[in-house]
C-alpha cells in the first residue's frame, strides 16, 4: 500500500515541509506441506525542506539595515546570520534553507522446512539506509565578530568582518 503525507511544522525557527512515502509487500507460498517461503520488502522515504518563518525566500532584507554588498540570491532571506560569540545570534539561520532526503529499502527472504519434528530457517536480509542533505551555507554571507568586546568599534572593522566573512563563505558555497 503507498501511503503519501504532506505536512508543514513551525519550531522556533523554520518552517518544515515534509513529505513521506511507504511501500510495504509480502508474500507467502507453500510448494509442498513441508516447505514455506516468504518474502517482504518495504520502502520509505522522507523528504523535508526548510525555510526561515516569516520570511519571503529571494528576498534580502540587509539594505534596509545598512548592509551593503550582501550578495542576493534566490535563496536569500531576510538579514545575514550575525553571530557575535557569548551574544544572542540575529538574522537567518547559517543552514536555511534546507533540504533533506532520508531512504530505507529493505528485502527479507526466508525458507522454513519441515523435517520430522525439526524444523529449520534459512534467510537472507537486505537493508540499506541513506541520508542525503543539500545545505546551503549562508547564502547572503555571514556576519561574525569574536568576544562581547573589540578594540575597534566603528563601521570600519564591522565592514572588515563582513569582507572576510563574505570571501570565505562565498568560496565554500555550491549549487
Amino acid at each position: 500500500m503507498d501511503r503519501q503525507s504532506h505536512r508543514r511544522q513551525r519550531d522556533f525557527s523554520t518552517e518544515y515541509i515534509l513529505h513521506d512515502q511507504s511501500l510495504a509487500l509480502g508474500w507467502t507460498a507453500s510448494p509442498t506441506s513441508s516447505l514455506v517461503n516468504t518474502a517482504h520488502f518495504g520502502f520509505l522515504r522522507d523528504f523535508s525542506h526548510s525555510d526561515p518563518v516569516g520570511l519571503q525566500i529571494g528576498v534580502s532584507d540587509a539594505s534596509q539595515f545598512g548592509l551593503t554588498g550582501i550578495p542576493v540570491s534566490p535563496e536569500s532571506a531576510g538579514i545575514p546570520a550575525n553571530y557575535v560569540f557569548g551574544l544572542t545570534t540575529i538574522g537567518t539561520a547559517i543552514y536555511r534553507p534546507q533540504f533533506q532526503v532520508a531512504q530505507v529499502f529493505q528485502a527479507i527472504d526466508d525458507v522454513y522446512k519441515l523435517i520430522g519434528k525439526h524444523s529449520l530457517q534459512f534467510g537472507y536480509e537486505y537493508h540499506e539506509n541513506s541520508l542525503n542533505f543539500f545545505d546551503l551555507e549562508a547564502p547572503q554571507g555571514a556576519i561574525l565578530a569574536e568576544g562581547t568586546t573589540q578594540t575597534h568599534r566603528d563601521s570600519a572593522s564591522a565592514t572588515t568582518c563582513w569582507a572576510i566573512s563574505q570571501k570565505r563563505f562565498s568560496k565554500t558555497r555550491s549549487r
